[in-house]
């Protein structure tokens, strides 16, 4: 055998540099480089940018303020010709009381403000800014037309007859008492406000 007889005279001299031919490879070399660089590249490009985008877009609540509805009208219990706003309720001081009394209960939605409907916490402070202007400017609106006596209201006399406005002043020597009886409340005198004045 020629491979036997070679390896057997040669490899002693050559083995350095025929280590595989003369079956010189030891295991120590040749497992240290397979593992090394299989590592570093896989851990670090992975985690880094993960956290950043996460958080920032939180919408924050927005609570809008408590106020009278200025767009709002309703009719008088008394005279449906007759459309007035919010505001109306509140526009003659010594009958803010009754005016309240009577079309709170069924406008209170539309006229949070002017019926004291605001309940929730965050509308109290900020009512209180908003409540001057609203109340000033559109109270012009029902009050911006002639004040002219209403020609279909209404109501009976302390004798039980039924009179209009201008039984106020059709007789003369009765005219301030009937006034003064009669104008404040709060029907009369809006219906009659020319002769009640108001």
């Amino acid at each position: 055998n020629k491979v036997a007889t070679r390896k057997a005279t040669y490899c002693p001299t050559q083995m350095g540099k025929c280590p595989v031919t003369c079956d010189n490879c030891t295991s120590a070399p040749t497992t240290s480089p397979t593992k090394a660089p299989t590592k570093s590249p896989t851990t670090s490009p992975s985690k880094a940018p993960s956290k950043s985008p996460t958080k920032p877009p939180t919408p924050s609540p927005s609570t809008g303020p408590c106020a009278d509805d200025l767009t709002h009208t309703f009719v008088l219990n008394y005279d449906n010709s007759i459309a007035v706003n919010c505001s109306w309720i509140t526009k003659n001081m010594k009958q803010v009381a009754t005016r309240k009394a009577t079309y709170c209960p069924t406008q209170m939605g539309k006229c949070p403000v002017t019926c004291d409907n605001c309940t929730s916490a965050p509308t109290t402070s900020p009512t209180k800014a908003p409540t001057k202007s609203p109340t000033t400017s559109p109270s012009e609106a029902p009050s911006a037309r002639p004040c002219v006596d209403s020609g279909t209201y209404q109501w009976l006399n302390g004798l039980g007859v039924s009179v209009d406005c201008s039984w106020l002043t059709k007789n003369p020597l009765k005219t301030a008492t009937r006034i003064a009886n009669w104008c404040p409340n709060t029907d009369v005198s809006f219906s009659c406000c020319s002769t009640c004045q108001i």
